[in-house]
C-alpha cells in the first residue's frame, strides 16, 4: 500500500514538471520590433489628451524674464528692426550639412543639440540669427547632465560663429547691460547703420 502511494506521488511530481516545463517553453518572447509596434496609437494619444487636464505655465521663470525685459528695450533703443525670441529649439536655426545625403557623423551631430534649447535667440533684420543669450540663473544647473549639455550647446554654437553672451545671476544691471549692447553693435551692425543714416536724414529709417 505504501508503495502504491509512494508511486502515485512520484507520477504526480513528474506530470507537474512536465505542465511548468511547457508553460515555459510557450511564454511568448518579445523583438524590438514588437515593441515598437505596441507604441501608442495617434487615437490612444487622443484619448488620454481628452482624459486629461492640460494646463498654461510661464514658459520662462521670472529671473528669465527680466533678461528678456532687458533685451527688449536695448533692441528698441539700438537695433528696432532685431527680434528676441525666448526658447527656442536649435533645430530651428542649426543644421549640419547643406543638402543631400547625412552622414552617419552628420546625423549623430545634429541629434547633439537637436532638442537643445537656448533661453534667447536675436535675430536681425533680415530674420537671420544675429547671437545668443544664455541665463545661467540659480536653476541653471538642476540635473546631473546639465554640464553635457551645455558642453554640447558651446561647441554646436562655436561651430555655427554665432556670438553666445552668457549672463550669470551675480552680474549687475550696469554689467548686463554692457554685455548686451556690445553684443548688438557687433552683430546687428546693419540695422544700426541703418539707424545713424536715419539720425542724419532727420529720423527717417530707410526701408
Amino acid at each position: 500500500m505504501l508503495d502504491i502511494i509512494i508511486g502515485l506521488f512520484l507520477v504526480g511530481l513528474l506530470v507537474f514538471y512536465v505542465r511548468r516545463r511547457g508553460r515555459g517553453i510557450s511564454r511568448p518572447t518579445y523583438s524590438p520590433q514588437s515593441w515598437q509596434s505596441s507604441s501608442p496609437t495617434t487615437n490612444a494619444r487622443l484619448s488620454a489628451l481628452q482624459a486629461s487636464s492640460v494646463t498654461v505655465k510661464k514658459p520662462i521663470n521670472k529671473e528669465a524674464y527680466r533678461i528678456l525685459l532687458k533685451i527688449e528695450k536695448i533692441l528698441t533703443s539700438d537695433a528696432p528692426k532685431a527680434r528676441v525670441l525666448a526658447e527656442v529649439g536649435m533645430g530651428a536655426f542649426l543644421s549640419t550639412a547643406g543638402g543631400g545625403d547625412l552622414l552617419p557623423e552628420d546625423k549623430l551631430a545634429f541629434s547633439s543639440f537637436n532638442a537643445k534649447r537656448v533661453d534667447f535667440l536675436i535675430i536681425d533684420g533680415f530674420g537671420q540669427p544675429a547671437f545668443i543669450v544664455e541665463y545661467q540663473g540659480s536653476g541653471h544647473h538642476m540635473g546631473g547632465t546639465a554640464g553635457e549639455r551645455d558642453m554640447l550647446k558651446r561647441e554646436a554654437i562655436r561651430q555655427a560663429r554665432i556670438e553666445l553672451v552668457e549672463i550669470f545671476d551675480h552680474h549687475s544691471d550696469v554689467e548686463i547691460y554692457s554685455l548686451l549692447h556690445g553684443a548688438v553693435q557687433r552683430n546687428c551692425g546693419r540695422i544700426l547703420t541703418a539707424k545713424a543714416q536715419a539720425a542724419e536724414n532727420g529720423g527717417v529709417v530707410p526701408e
